[in-house]
């Protein structure tokens, strides 16, 4: 058991009428040197409350951070590093959060930091219900006439009044006092579900394509606190969870966040989550480009003495597609199946949240780092040597951002880019992406863009659906090959595990007329 050492600054919160409660907000350290996990108690309170810790996790080392309580482990963070933000809520009786070693380097101390500050919650906003005649779904009606209760969710309807292309999908949550809110959903946003009258049933219907899939997490009685916009807005992670209705869950595994799923068409294909451990490496990796230190996965082929010359995907936000995507084994499928040809994998994570914001927005330094670092060190490890004909990088988010922008800074050691709902719509002081491709003196091999339905902007402002129909026109425009598949879906793991499948095999063809 880890070592704790903490400090304690007194906040008195005075309630008229009765006697002010003390709440406490601490700090103190935390000592993975020689366990793998270090408890740290959450001081009880009589009522529910939200927390905010900070955690500082020592370098070189990737945990995973649980609250434990009345008996029950919630997964706050299945791999932290760096500097990590967590928000969770506690009610009456021992509370402990939970943090284990699960990779580290060397023998070297490694103390870490903690912090955990209460926000205070104000009164819950009155809910207002809604009557049968605004329930648009005719299932969830007819449970409602009868008295009766919703066994699964969502519903999933074909309207006489839909067209053959659509559905009617409602999600339903039973049991909340204040208020549901749904995460992930077929929108741009947060959306509230609404209770209907004299029952504690919630609901919420959408219009949606045929061909609809995504992960969602169902949050009940989200605390209101008397916090700016933001914290508000992402206190729906302090009560996230799988959909209690839903039996499809994503992973299946416990190892990483888990998610309720839909898929209308039966598009993603689910891995059997079978690889080869042997020839999975893992390895930390100190960076001369940014001075820091990060974790990384090599991931080698089944056939690495081979007569053809072997791939190398470069795959950003590493720990998410090795855990949740389930990368290797979807390699080692693809391969298989004769879709792809022998490739390495390296899965590159970032140091801390902060380190992804400031290094994978087209910053001309992460194209450095992965073409004069991790490229070279690849093949050092492997003994191979990579054209930029042979490198696919790819991520999603700014991590898609990210890999047409090493593409253009360093086409001479990156040749094919990968980009799921890339972050188009960043710009600064240079411009956006656009502007980049229209001035580029080179350009990338090939690229495969994916983009879901679901990530329009809000209000006037061009959101990643309409900046990547830009990108794509511009490579159009440069006679670059490219792919734009557009997905019924949003900004989400669950499409991007597809995606991934699809733009490899659209690469690998393009890469094997190149050869």
């Amino acid at each position: 058991m880890g070592r704790m050492i903490a400090t304690f600054a007194l906040i008195l919160h005075s309630c008229v009428g009765m006697a002010a409660e003390v709440i406490r907000s601490e700090s103190g350290e935390f000592d993975l040197t020689e366990g793998r996990i270090a408890s740290i108690a959450i001081p009880t309170s009589v009522a529910e409350r939200y927390w905010l810790a900070e955690l500082s996790i020592p370098s070189e080392v990737m945990a995973r951070v649980s609250l434990k309580q009345q008996g029950q482990t919630t997964l706050l963070s299945p791999y932290a590093t760096g500097n990590t933000k967590l928000r969770f809520v506690t009610s009456s009786g021992d509370s402990v959060l939970i943090i284990e070693s699960i990779q580290k380097h060397g023998n070297t101390p490694k103390i870490g930091q903690w912090s955990f500050t209460p926000i205070d919650q104000l009164p819950f906003p009155t809910v207002k219900e809604i009557g049968l005649d605004r329930i648009v779904s005719p299932m969830l009606k007819r449970i409602i006439l009868e008295r009766g209760s919703v066994k699964k969710s969502p519903f999933v309807e074909r309207l006489p009044s839909l067209p053959e292309s659509e559905r009617l999908l409602t999600f339903i949550y039973q049991g909340a006092e204040h208020n549901v809110r749904l995460l992930g959903g077929p929108t741009n946003d947060i959306v509230e579900l609404e209770r209907i009258e004299n029952s504690k049933i919630w609901a919420k219907s959408f219009v949606v394509p045929a061909d609809t899939l995504l992960s969602y997490r169902l949050a009940p009685d989200v605390p209101t606190l008397e916090a700016d916009k933001r914290e508000n807005r992402v206190a729906i992670l302090s009560k996230a969870q799988v959909d209690p209705l839903n039996p499809y869950i994503w992973p299946s595994e416990g190892h990483s966040l888990q998610y309720s799923v839909i898929d209308l068409e039966n598009q993603v294909t689910k891995p059997a989550n079978k690889y080869d451990p042997k020839r999975l490496s893992k390895h930390w990796f100190r960076s001369q480009t940014f001075s820091n230190t990060r974790s990384v996965s090599l991931y080698e082929p089944k056939d690495k003495q081979v007569s053809v010359s072997p791939s190398l995907l470069i795959m950003l936000d590493g720990q998410d597609y090795e855990k949740r995507v389930s990368v290797p084994a979807r390699i080692d499928r693809l391969y298989d199946e004769g879709e792809i040809g022998p490739t390495f994998v390296i899965m590159i994570n970032n140091p801390d949240a902060q380190a992804r914001s400031s290094e994978l927005p087209a910053n001309p330094k992460f194209a450095d780092f992965i073409a004069d670092e991790v490229i070279p060190w690849v093949q050092a490890t492997t003994g191979h040597a990579f054209k930029p004909n042979d490198v696919i990088i790819a991520g999603s988010s700014y991590g898609g951002l990210a890999a047409l922008s090493v593409s253009l800074e360093r086409p001479d050691k990156v040749g094919h880019v990968l980009s799921m709902s890339g972050s188009f719509w960043w710009r600064d002081s240079k411009g956006n992406m656009r502007q980049r491709l229209d001035s580029a003196n080179q350009l990338p091999l090939s690229v495969y863009l994916s983009v879901g339905r679901f990530e329009t902007g809000r209000g006037d402002s061009l959101g990643i659906f309409e900046t990547n129909f830009s990108i794509s026109e511009a490579l159009q425009e440069k006679g670059v090959p490219n792919k734009l598949s557009i997905f019924s879906a949003g900004h989400d793991y669950f499409l991007w595990a597809h995606a991934l499948e699809e733009g490899l095999r659209y690469l690998s063809k393009t890469i094997d007329k190149q050869k």
